[in-house]
């Protein structure tokens, strides 16, 4: 798995070893439109609620907590460090997210409704691209370059202080 993106609601039943705390090899970003859920990572809870996003690092032990899955709407995407930046050509660009750190950066960002509209439209076409027969890995590459730099600007007006501190390290 290099790229991937589903929605919530269409998930089948996990298997058990999702069940349980678990790490992955590659990023993973939750968009919830409907509905709540309680994450654990790193052995800290947090509540996830409608408008939010919710971000897992590669290599975080995390588990779902507690959620009624009939009742959670939205997105799953995940994608490994090598797929976004096989054809990018700032290398760096991944690393300096500030939200994909969750050393320094709460996983959660809240939408208000003026900054939706861009998001959902970014996940929209993503999984719709994903669906397609002829589906093509530049534009992913290209969708998700987009959505990511979305959530940055949103991250980094939220968490302006969070910025700061990882560009210098501290």
């Amino acid at each position: 798995m290099n790229f991937h993106i589903n929605k919530l609601e269409e998930m089948p039943p996990l298997p058990d070893k999702i069940l349980s705390p678990h790490k992955h090899h590659f990023y993973e970003i939750f968009l919830i439109n409907e509905g709540s859920a309680i994450h654990n990572v790193d052995y800290q809870e947090y509540s996830i609620n409608c408008a939010t996003l919710f971000f897992i690092s590669q290599g975080q032990l995390h588990l779902w907590a507690k959620t009624n899955r009939e009742n959670i709407k939205g997105y799953r995407l995940m994608f490994t460090e090598d797929f976004f930046l096989l054809n990018h050509i700032d290398k760096n660009f991944l690393f300096e997210l500030v939200f994909l750190d969750n050393i320094y950066f709460y996983p959660c960002v809240s939408l208000s409704e003026n900054i939706r509209e861009p998001i959902y439209t970014y996940f929209d076409l993503l999984y719709n691209e994903y669906q397609r027969m002829d589906t093509n890995p530049q534009v992913i590459q290209s969708l998700l370059f987009l959505v990511l730099t979305e959530i940055q600007r949103i991250s980094t007006k939220q968490n302006p202080d969070k910025t700061l501190s990882k560009q210098l390290g501290i």
